[in-house]
């Protein structure tokens, strides 16, 4: 039986390589099929896409939410969406504006600790990216405030840390019924009759 991967992130979000990179990672470790997932975009896609139907694998559009339900954080991969849904990218925008306000504010708290970072700087480093918590490690590292990502996580920006700002977050119903809503007809059709 031929392996796959329905949980992969690229430089869209949090992962290291871009999607025509993750694509021919899948191939050389002969993958059927991999699905991009990265956190609250779909910006990646177009490319995974491009990159799987020239390298003979499938490609799962996917995307990773971030929710809370009973006061913990929960995350929902909602897969076979239709990444060209216009409702469904507005959604996706208005998490990312979210996101920005929360990393706006974390560059304001390094900023009062004595360590100056302007997010439009890290705008123009990580220009293609939903800029995560794992991009500011990288830039501390790359900026020489610390040894190792880790680090980051341990003295500044992990869930106690004094830069740490909590991001607001979806209800998980919420979610469920945005993925369901950017599911193809065809995928609702099948699932329904399947239920």
């Amino acid at each position: 039986m031929d392996a796959i991967d329905l949980h992969v992130h690229s430089t869209f979000s949090d992962g290291t390589l871009t999607p025509s990179e993750l694509v021919s990672r899948a191939k050389q470790f002969h993958l059927a099929a991999m699905a991009l997932t990265d956190h609250d975009t779909i910006e990646g896609i177009p490319e995974a896409v491009q990159a799987a139907s020239e390298q003979n694998l499938e490609l799962v559009p996917g995307v990773e939410l971030s929710t809370f339900w009973d006061e913990k954080e929960i995350h929902i991969v909602g897969l076979f969406i239709d990444y060209t849904d216009k409702s469904f990218q507005k959604e996706l925008e208005s998490l990312r504006d979210v996101r920005r306000n929360r990393n706006i504010t974390m560059c304001e708290k390094f900023t009062q600790l004595g360590i100056p970072i302007d997010y439009s700087d890290m705008e123009k480093e990580y220009a293609d990216a939903v800029i995560t918590r794992a991009h500011f490690a990288d830039y501390l590292l790359k900026k020489g405030y610390i040894k190792s990502r880790n680090e980051a996580f341990d003295r500044y920006i992990g869930s106690n840390g004094p830069c740490y700002v909590p991001r607001k977050k979806m209800p998980c119903a919420e979610a469920i019924c945005l993925i369901k809503n950017a599911w193809p007809c065809l995928v609702r059709n099948s699932l329904s009759s399947a239920l």
